[in-house]
């Protein structure tokens, strides 16, 4: 029996007014990117950690070691700090917006 492979990440939501700005940021790069597919206002997130290809049944166990990790993280806030997209601003795939994390609160979920 094949097993199911699920492509995996891990990632912090954001707000909904953080999302509405940067629906605006969004509409002002389509005009540069043609052809680019667009992630729809509510996926966007913050990516913590890219996990690849994963078989499904691993899945629980990085439900639970999350669980853990997480256990005693409340809401904190982060605020937009640069944009940018790669490969290049010029022929762009992925549009990138960085977080200035003024409390540190981001860095420990990611080392968590």
């Amino acid at each position: 029996m094949k097993a199911n492979v699920l492509r995996l990440f891990i990632a912090v939501p954001i707000p909904q007014g953080m999302k509405e700005s940067l629906k605006v940021l969004q509409a002002s790069w389509k005009a540069k990117a043609q052809g680019v597919r667009w992630v729809k206002p509510e996926g966007l997130h913050i990516t913590l950690k890219f996990l690849g290809n994963v078989h499904e049944e691993k899945l629980e166990g990085i439900k639970e070691a999350m669980r853990k990790a997480l256990s005693g993280f409340a809401p904190f806030e982060v605020r937009v700090k640069g944009t940018g997209a790669f490969p290049s601003t010029k022929n762009p795939r992925v549009l990138w917006v960085g977080v200035k994390d003024e409390k540190g609160k981001l860095k420990g979920l990611f080392n968590a």
